[in-house]
Parts: C-alpha cells; sequence; structure tokens
C-alpha cells in the first residue's frame, strides 16, 4: 500500500523539463532523486521529519534520502523502487517533472513507461561495478524511445577514493556502448548522490571535474521541438455536443471536437482532412475551457499548438468521433493495416505469431493479429537475433494486421502518432509498448534522425 501523494503544486512559468531515472539496482537512483529534491531545496518540512524519524528507527547517523520516493511498503522494506514515483519541483530557471523509475530487470517494464514521455533520462552506473546488462537495456529502451537527451551519472564515485582515472575509463565505457546502441551522445557526470558530490552543488573531492553539476545541466537542456516545423496532427478524445445539457442557450446547437495537438499548428481557416472517413473541411474555431468562459465564448483563439489541449469547430457538420484523426490536409499520413514495429514486451506470457491483441494507437483502439515475430534485439550484440516468441522484457520486431486502418507513422518521424500499445483484449492489461517502424535499424543509424530528435 502506498504512502498518500500529495497533489502536484502548481508549477511556475517557465520552461518545462519531463526526466526519468534508470540504471540497475542499488546503483543509487532514488538517493539521486532525494539529493535532488533536497538540496534544491524542494521537500517539505513534514516530509523530511518523516523520512528522519524512519532512519533514525533503522539505525541510521543521517537522514535516507531515498525514503522520500520509496513510497510501497515493500520498496521500503527491501530497499529497491518497484513502481515509478512521480516528483514535481521546481528552481529559479526551470520547473521538472521527475519519474524515478525501478532498477530490477523484472521491473523494465515500469521503466518504459517513465522514460515514454521524457525529454531526458538520467541513467545511473556505480562507478565500482561499472556498465552491466541492465544498462545496455535501459540505453536500448532510451535509444528506441528516441528520448531526446541522455545524461550518465557515475554515482558513487566516493567509493572510488574520487578516482579520475576510473571515471574517464567508465565514461569512455559508457560512450562506445552508447554508440553501438544508437545514442549518439552522452552527458556524463561524476556524482556521489550519498554526499551530494556534484548533484546540485559541486563536489570538493573532483577537483580534476570542469564540468557542470546534474541540475546546472538540467536546467540548459533545451527542450520541445517548434511545431511549425511539424505536420498538424489532433486525436479526437472526445465530442462536445451538449444540446439541452448547456445552461447557455448559445451552446444548445455548439458541436466541437476536443484532444491534446500531438504536432504541429493549426490556425482558423486551416483545411483539415478527418481520418480515416477522408473527409475534408476547414477549422472554424479553436476553443478552450477559458474562451469558452469569456463574455464573447465563441471569439476563441486564432491558433494553437502542440501540446495544447483544445477544442475544433469545423465549418462543415460531418461525422467525427473519438478515435478519429485531424490532420493538416497538405500533409496528411497515409492508411494502414499493415503495422510493422519494434516493441518492448511487458508481459509474463511470450509473445508468438498469431496472438490476437488490441493496438492502441493515439485514442483509436482496433482489433489487430501479430503475423509474424521476426526478431528479438540481442544487447550484447546490438543487433536483432531471429526469435520464436519474445519473453518478458525482451525488446523485438513484430509484424501486425489491423481489423481496420490507423494513421501511423514512423516513430522517427513523430512520438506521438507513431507509437502504439498492444493490449489484452480479455483483461485490459497492457502488453506491450510498441514503435511503428524499424526503430532498431534507426537506432543504429542516429544519423538519419531528423533534427529535432538529435541528441
Amino acid at each position: 500500500m502506498s504512502t498518500p501523494t500529495l497533489p502536484a503544486p502548481v508549477l511556475p512559468t517557465g520552461t518545462l523539463l519531463r526526466l526519468a531515472t534508470a540504471g540497475s539496482v542499488d546503483d543509487g537512483k532514488s538517493t539521486l532523486v532525494g539529493r535532488l529534491l533536497f538540496d534544491s531545496k524542494s521537500v517539505l518540512a513534514d516530509q523530511l521529519d518523516a523520512v528522519e524519524r524512519v532512519s533514525r528507527d533503522r539505525g541510521l547517523e543521517t537522514a535516507d534520502l531515498a525514503l522520500l520516493t520509496d513510497g510501497l511498503r515493500a520498496e521500503r522494506e527491501q530497499g529497491i523502487t518497484i513502481d515509478v514515483a512521480y516528483r514535481y519541483f521546481a528552481t529559479a530557471r526551470r520547473s521538472f517533472v521527475l519519474a524515478d523509475c525501478p532498477g530490477h530487470v523484472q521491473y523494465t517494464r515500469n521503466t518504459v513507461t517513465g522514460a515514454s514521455t521524457a525529454d531526458a533520462v538520467v541513467l545511473l552506473i556505480d562507478a565500482r561495478k561499472g556498465l552491466l546488462e541492465q544498462t545496455r537495456r535501459h540505453l536500448a529502451v532510451v535509444s528506441l524511445l528516441r528520448v531526446p537527451h541522455v545524461v550518465v551519472a557515475v554515482n558513487k564515485i566516493d567509493l572510488v577514493d574520487y578516482s579520475q582515472a576510473r571515471y574517464e575509463e567508465l565514461a569512455a565505457q559508457i560512450r562506445e556502448t552508447a554508440r553501438s546502441l544508437g545514442v549518439a551522445d552522452v552527458h556524463t557526470i561524476p556524482v556521489s548522490a550519498l554526499v551530494g558530490d556534484n548533484v546540485v552543488e559541486r563536489g570538493e573531492g573532483t577537483p580534476w571535474y570542469d564540468g557542470p553539476t546534474l541540475l546546472e545541466l538540467l536546467e540548459d537542456l533545451p527542450t520541445g521541438d517548434d511545431p511549425d516545423t511539424e505536420a498538424f496532427r489532433l486525436p479526437v478524445q472526445v465530442v462536445l455536443r451538449p444540446q439541452g445539457a448547456a445552461p447557455d442557450e448559445r451552446f444548445r446547437d455548439y458541436r466541437g471536437y476536443a484532444g491534446q495537438i500531438a504536432s504541429g499548428v493549426v490556425r482558423v481557416g486551416d483545411e483539415v482532412v478527418v481520418l480515416p472517413s477522408g473527409r475534408r473541411t476547414r477549422v472554424a474555431g479553436i476553443d478552450t475551457a477559458d474562451t469558452l468562459l469569456a463574455e464573447d465564448p465563441f471569439a476563441g483563439l486564432t491558433e494553437a499548438f502542440a501540446p495544447q489541449s483544445v477544442t475544433l469547430r469545423l465549418e462543415d457538420e460531418i461525422d467525427v468521433t473519438r478515435g478519429d484523426l485531424v490532420a493538416a490536409a497538405t500533409d496528411a499520413p497515409d492508411l494502414t493495416q499493415d503495422v510493422e514495429g519494434t516493441v518492448s514486451w511487458l508481459s509474463d506470457r511470450p509473445l508468438r505469431p498469431g496472438a490476437r491483441v488490441l493496438l492502441k494507437h493515439t485514442t483509436r483502439t482496433v482489433q489487430a493479429v501479430v503475423r509474424d515475430v521476426v526478431g528479438r534485439l540481442d544487447l550484447d550484440a546490438a543487433e536483432l537475433v531471429p526469435a520464436e516468441q519474445l519473453d518478458l522484457n525482451d525488446i523485438g520486431r513484430v509484424t501486425l494486421r489491423l481489423a481496420s486502418p490507423v494513421a501511423a507513422e514512423e516513430y522517427v518521424t513523430s512520438r506521438r502518432t507513431g507509437a502504439f500499445l498492444l493490449i489484452d483484449a480479455q483483461d485490459g492489461a497492457t502488453l506491450a509498448a510498441g514503435m511503428v517502424g524499424d526503430a532498431l535499424a534507426a537506432a543504429r543509424h542516429p544519423e538519419q534522425r531528423p533534427a529535432q530528435y538529435a541528441i
């Protein structure tokens, strides 16, 4: 049973960075997150008191900062992270949403969840142990998910006597391994999460390191893509048709199509196409909750861009429903019933050809059958090898046949419209996180990525 979670605070205006932690078990992820929160003065007094009390009960002389994120009882008893823990904090320069992901191989599925929406991933390795198989697995996941920024924190540098030679040796290994898995560039930082060296404040034990601290680097990382360089896409989440339920008579005939803009910019008057029907129309208005409450509720916005959540009014009364995609008419995606993709298998039950599943793409869910398991990623060789099935935590390539078409795009082009989930039709459990196209090949050739995904 988890401890009560405080509601996310209202973050100050400024750039937002979504980051996730990853790494093998006992590399110190939770301690690093706790140190980051504590040293950046983002811990409430009562939270710190509770951590200090539990730490004293365990016979510890100082507060165990890992307890700030390990909320499940099993996590505190075993000293490991099991579920993804989300924390919110802010500095004078930036706001952060942080996902503390587990390190155990059996919880790799949770790491996929935490990293799927991240702008940056902080990957920890133990300076004593070096790179492990789980480190390579997490680097592969980060590469496949197209996380824009990768920071490797060489933790517990104090336990190797702040050795510059050991740090440089590991940094070289990290760069070589990352390059083989398609991560073109990484930032490396020597840190001690327990002591606090180079997390928020610079450490006295590493005078040979002249780079930024972890927090300084996170504050400086660029975020977001230029919406003007992307094609407009809005998956319809709900159709707003209040009719007689509207308290204001002005909304009795209102019809709008609400959703979050996945990419690009939309303006009033733009020609759009609704998929899969293929009907064309123009945008008559763009509304938000704020504009609908204004004195003139139909003034709306003149334009909107990703990732805003908006409601579109269209000039023509055409059939639009949840799961449809409103796209720029001049650059609409193709419809397909055959999808080849790279998946991270998250289920205890193996994936074999012939399996019947549900495929969820944006807001659209369709029936699908697995035609073939093309292969599995060998993490040691960093290449695809033949496989008859995919087991828990395997990363592989599959081909799917869908019962009805979807407007799927290559994941290398769009992280939103190129992603999908495989779901068990019986119990609704998530079976796999998928990326449209040969993400494994794209990962091995990062120079072919669009500029907005360059690391």
